[in-house]
């Protein structure tokens, strides 16, 4: 019970310290994406733009940033010393960044079809799959760089790549929700795996 609640106590840190503005930035860019395109019935061709080449961009705020507080070698040095070791504090901060990152979608998805608008189940988790993916390359290039405008824009430079070589980048391609997504799931968790390891 006691290790519980340290993580409990971990977890709420964590949240109010580091992921405030990951969170603020979602409400304003969920905010905007609901002005822009609008709620109510959108057709097919709306609902694929804007989670084939908008939401996914949440992964890229919300996992760039696991590593953040700990940027400099001296700050991880402190962290590491403490009774909880540091790549469970970092494996708590994914699975709040990626519960996030779900709850985020989810509930764009959910206002829209209160709205009559309707999504599929496969463009729900490819959508989700994209995020994760995009965040993970962030996580990844900040885990070996400790350098966050890095982490952000090795990321977004993928994803610009996805409108000028689709055919490259094959089953890793972002705008194609009605694709398989198992070979992109699988270089997720190697792509995180590696992130965890280069810190721990």
């Amino acid at each position: 019970m006691k290790g519980f609640s340290n993580f409990g106590k971990i977890a709420i840190v964590n949240m109010r310290h580091f992921f405030l503005l990951s969170l603020l930035f979602t409400l304003l860019f969920e905010g905007f994406l609901l002005y822009q395109f609008g709620v109510f019935q959108l057709n097919s061709r709306t609902v694929h733009k804007v989670f084939e080449m908008f939401l996914p961009l949440l992964g890229i705020v919300w996992m760039s940033s696991i590593c953040l507080p700990e940027q400099t070698r001296d700050i991880e040095a402190v962290v590491r010393i403490r009774k909880i070791s540091y790549w469970q504090v970092l494996v708590l901060r994914l699975m709040i960044s990626t519960s996030f990152i779900v709850l985020a979608i989810l509930l764009y998805s959910g206002i829209l079809q209160w709205n009559s608008t309707v999504i599929s189940g496969k463009v729900l988790f490819a959508t989700i799959v994209n995020a994760l993916f995009l965040g993970s390359i962030g996580c990844l290039v900040h885990a070996v760089t400790r350098q966050s405008t890095t982490s952000l824009m090795i990321p977004i430079l993928f994803y610009l790549l996805n409108f000028f070589l689709p055919k490259e980048l094959g089953v890793l391609y972002l705008f194609d929700l009605d694709a398989e997504r198992w070979w992109m799931v699988g270089v997720t968790i190697v792509l995180y795996t590696l992130a965890l390891l280069r810190k721990s």
